[in-house]
């Protein structure tokens, strides 16, 4: 399974095995990514529990959230 990763006009699927971390603070997520890249993911773009959906997807995909 796999999350879509969009910048701009831009979309693609990014399977899990591509995260590595992630970190969450009050607002966002932040998605570590192969080759050094990071993408912050605002917590407003999760609709009502889809933010503790995605942490129950990251926890069972083995990508670890500090």
């Amino acid at each position: 399974d796999a999350s879509r990763y969009r910048r701009g006009e831009t979309e693609a699927p990014l399977p899990w095995s591509a995260l590595k971390a992630a970190v969450e603070s009050g607002e966002f997520y932040v998605l570590d990514l192969p080759e050094k890249q990071k993408v912050a993911v605002p917590k407003s773009a999760f609709g009502a529990g889809e933010g503790q959906r995605f942490r129950l997807l990251a926890a069972t995909s083995g990508v670890p959230i500090h």
